[in-house]
Formats: structure tokens, sequence, C-alpha cells
């Protein structure tokens, strides 16, 4: 037996030398068949991972795996929607521009069709109350003519809350007297801005017989008119009276010295469309009155002004001179999209003075709702209006609780 041991233990060295035997069996122990199942360790004997089995003394304790966290819900997306719009190169124009360009439309879903139209033609409140377009921006005088006493058409928020019309002299006349027995120039016998010329130059002491009023249906020709002296003055559009300031002509008056209370311009829609697209509406009010705010704000105007000479198509000099006086001199541009309800009233008396307000005069009342502005914001407060001169202020038409939309 000895003379056994002493070659079979040699003879295991040279097998596992060679790698036939595994390392680390015993010459007793043969090597793991495939298929085996794996031999059970032994009790308290170390783990493959270096710690005692659970349930041995001087184990650690076996923590279970944080569970995985749940994905949080994503917030559902804002349906995006077209709404068909009619706008102009006009201050309230200016506003949706910025609404776009801001990205405040995006980030509420709308995605504009858009129709341009000469500023102060009716053009575009003829496209609504033929259902052309679903929203414009319209002149209050405007609304009034086709709007029918608020039956056929609506404003519901406001864009520019004061006249914007400026009478530029020609190179030659120097003032009001030098305008006796020319002729002056305006856009149209049917809108406000007569009735605001007519009332500039009574003011002055010029009566119709002293001038003679040209109207231009074209408010490219009511500029021309006056920097080619084909006229003494003319009464124009912000665009026009920058860009005439800009090039050395006097404004001889400014249409917020006869006009006091003028609603200029506002969003318009059919009440029946806005019923059937409330939440289209709320979101479209909603990036307006963030395009209002940015515009006022102090800090951006370098900005507005760049939006404001591509919106006008105008240069960035001639735009400062309409910013700084629309915005900065007269705060035209409402920062929550109020509508000036004495404004309202003064266009209606401006209409009639010239026998355009219809009859019986339409209640401004009637012409304006701004139920669906006040829910756009916390808490959907009470508007608040400015009280019509001469008569009782309206009862603000609001909603505490989902209501019905405008008329």
């Amino acid at each position: 037996m000895l003379k056994v041991l002493r070659w079979l233990l040699p003879l295991t060295l040279l097998l596992a030398g060679c790698g036939l035997l595994p390392t680390g069996a015993s010459p007793t122990q043969s090597a793991a068949t495939p298929g085996d199942p794996p031999a059970k360790p032994a009790a308290g004997a170390p783990t493959a991972s270096g710690a005692a089995p659970a349930g041995t003394p001087g184990a650690a304790p076996t923590v279970a795996p944080p569970p995985t966290p749940s994905p949080s819900p994503s917030p559902t997306p804002i349906p995006k929607t077209t709404v068909r719009v009619g706008t102009s190169s006009s201050l309230g124009g200016w506003v949706l521009e910025v609404a776009e360009q801001q990205g405040y439309f995006a980030a509420n879903g709308i995605v504009l069709d858009r129709k341009e139209a000469d500023p102060g033609s009716s053009t575009l409140a003829e496209d609504v109350e033929k259902r052309e377009r679903d929203i414009a921006v319209v002149t209050t005088d405007r609304l009034i003519q086709v709007g029918k006493n608020g039956q056929s058409l609506v404003m519901i928020a406001g864009l520019v809350n004061k006249p914007t019309y400026s009478l530029i002299a020609a190179r030659d006349v120097e003032d009001f007297g030098a305008l006796k027995g020319k002729p002056v120039g305006y856009l149209d016998e049917t809108s406000a801005s007569a009735a605001i010329l007519k009332r500039m130059l009574k003011a002055k002491g010029i009566s119709e017989n002293d001038s003679r009023l040209i109207a231009f249906p074209d408010p490219g020709v009511v500029g021309a008119a006056v920097a080619n002296g084909t006229v003494g003055a003319s009464l124009v559009d912000p665009a026009r009276a920058g860009r005439l300031q800009a090039n050395g002509f006097d404004v001889l008056m400014e249409s917020n010295e006869v006009a006091k209370d003028f609603q200029a311009e506002g969003l318009v829609v059919r009440p029946d469309w806005a019923r059937q697209n409330e939440d289209v509406l709320m979101r479209f009010l909603r990036a307006t009155v963030q395009a209002e705010r940015w515009i006022t704000t102090p800090a951006n105007k370098p900005a507005a002004i760049d939006l404001l000479a591509r919106s006008l198509g105008v240069n960035n000099q001639e735009a400062t001179i309409v910013y700084e006086q629309y915005v900065e001199k007269l705060a035209a541009i409402p920062p929550e999209g109020d509508i000036d309800q004495a404004g309202v009233r003064g266009v209606i008396d401006l209409l009639g003075e010239i026998g355009q307000a219809g009859d019986p005069r339409p209640d401004p009342a009637r012409l304006t709702d701004t139920t669906l502005l006040q829910r756009t914001r916390p808490g959907g407060g009470t508007t608040v209006v400015r009280p019509v001169t001469g008569s009782p202020s309206p009862s603000p038409r609001t909603s505490p609780s989902p209501s019905p939309a405008p008329r």
C-alpha cells in the first residue's frame, strides 16, 4: 500500500500540471459532470459573493433592492388648433405679431392662418361676419357699422385704447392758419377718422368752407399726398406718421387732443363661433394678453421696436417714434386686454357727428363682452371698466363658474 501511494502522488501532481485534473480537486474528488446540480456549500461556509448565507450566525441581514419608481404621468399636451385670423399693419396687428413671434400662440396650441387687410377698412369685420375669418383685429367704428348692435359681431378684448391718427402738414404749411384754402387728406368719409379731422379743424377755427376734405381709399396714398404736396395736410395712421416725421414733416395735431375717450381696435368674433370654441378662444386670449404685457414692459423696448418695425413695414427710427408716442406717452396698449367702455361710447359719438352711427345709436354694452377674458385670469375676476360719461356704467358681464361664452 505504501508503494502505491508513492507512485500515485507524483502522478496526481503531473496530471494537475498538465491541466487534466480540475484545480482545487483533491486526488479523491472527481470533477463535476456537466448537467449535475451545483454542490451545496457546507453550513456556515461563505457564499460565492463572500457573504455568509442568510440565517447563519454572524450573517449580514439581507436587504431587498428598492422598488423601481413608477414613471410620472406626462401632462396632457395642448391640442394644436388653427385659427383663421384677420389682421393688418396697425398697432392692433402688431400685438398679434408679438404673440406669434414670442411663442405665446404656440405655447397655447394656436396656429394662425392669417389674412391681411388695410388698417381701418371694413374688410376684416365683414370677413368675420361672413364666417370667412374666425377672429379679427377690427376698429370700433367698423364693428359698429357691420356688427348690427352686437347681434352678429362682438368685441371680446381691447388691443388699442386710444385714437392713433396724426395730422401731418406739408412742407409749406407751418400752422393751421396756412391750411386755409388748401385741401386736406384723410382715409374714409364713413370712418371715425373723418369726424376726428373735422373736430381738429373746428378746434383751430377752420370751417368746412375754408378747406376741402379729400378722401383717399388707400392709407399709402393718404401719406403720399402730403409728402408730394398734393394736399396741405393729411390725417394718417401710425405707420405713415412715423415715416413722415422721420423725414422731417411736422405734426399739426394728434387725434387724442380732440378725442379723449376712444376705443381704437379690439379682437372681434361672432358670438355663435365663440360659444362653440370657448377653449380655443380662451387660449387665444391668454396669448394676446401675454403679448400686451410684454409690449408694455419697459425692459422689452428695443425688441418691441424691432417687431413693430417688421409689423408696420417701417425702419427702426420710424418705429421708435411710433412706440414712444403710443406705448410710452399715451399708454394706448392695455396690458390686460381691457376694453374702454367710455372709449366705445366716444366712437359712437364721433360717428353720430357725421351721420354714420345708425338710428337708433347702438348701446356700447351690447357691442362688447369680456366674459371669456375674465375667465382667463386667476380666480376669474371681475372686469373693471371706466364709467361712461353721462350714463350709468354697464354691469360687467363675468362668470364666477363656467358660464356661456359671449352671446
